[in-house]
């Protein structure tokens, strides 16, 4: 009898310690991350390349494409909320330029915006030894600006434009050491921005439809960059 009370004290004892170790385990785990870098893809926004495009052609007398290349900068600080789930907040701006006309003569256009894109993310998260994954996606309010330079007249002015922005991305981070991680990720946003108007209120019209310009698009990047875990 005492033998087999001994057996079941000792079986409770161990599986109390593995509990207690798997828990610490757990709670070891870094609370607070945040990755920073850049990323470069391809930009659709339809509506505002016919906008731009209404002003002419590039300098090799063609159309602008649909589809064209961009940049954007991003930081995103996150806290663990549980043990494969985080929480975050990303900022991220994106930048592009287009020029219709001759550059080397006063007949033609320079467009340039940039779009700032704060979103909150939630990400699920697979943690292993030397690298760990994270995917999720998440929403928020952007803000847009276009600068619209007419060389003939030597005349700037800028259209805004504000809306709602979702996106989705896979990101993995390869450790380098227990705080630090290579960051490569790639990410898909919609962003459902309205019309662009100036600081009167006036809308962009395309000069060719009279549609009003809007600031909707679609990007897929592929992202580098740093993650540091503490």
């Amino acid at each position: 009898m005492k033998s087999t009370v001994k057996l079941a004290l000792a079986a409770l004892l161990t599986a109390t310690a593995q509990q207690s170790a798997s828990q610490t385990v757990v709670d070891e785990r870094p609370l607070f991350s945040v990755a920073l870098g850049m990323g470069a893809g391809i930009h659709s926004a339809p509506s505002l390349v016919d906008f731009i495009g209404s002003f002419g052609t590039t300098s090799s007398g063609e159309r602008l494409d649909e589809f064209s290349s961009m940049v954007e900068f991003y930081i995103a600080p996150a806290v663990r909320v549980e043990p494969q789930w985080s929480v975050g907040v990303e900022y991220a701006l994106l930048l592009k330029s287009h020029t219709v006309g001759n550059s080397s003569s006063s007949s033609g256009a320079e467009f340039s915006y940039l779009v700032h894109m704060p979103t909150a993310i939630l990400h699920y998260i697979i943690d292993e030894p030397a690298y760990n994954l994270r995917f999720g996606g998440g929403a928020g309010y952007h803000l847009a600006t276009l600068t619209q330079t007419l060389r003939v007249f030597g005349a700037e002015e800028q259209f805004y434009a504000s809306g709602v922005g979702v996106k989705l991305e896979a990101v993995g981070n390869t450790k380098f050491d227990d705080t630090f991680y290579g960051n490569i990720g790639v990410d898909m946003r919609w962003d459902f921005l309205g019309s662009l108007k100036n600081a009167a209120g006036v809308p962009a019209y395309n000069r060719a439809t009279n549609a009003e310009a809007t600031m909707r698009f679609f990007s897929l990047s592929l992202k580098f960059g740093v993650l540091f875990q503490l």
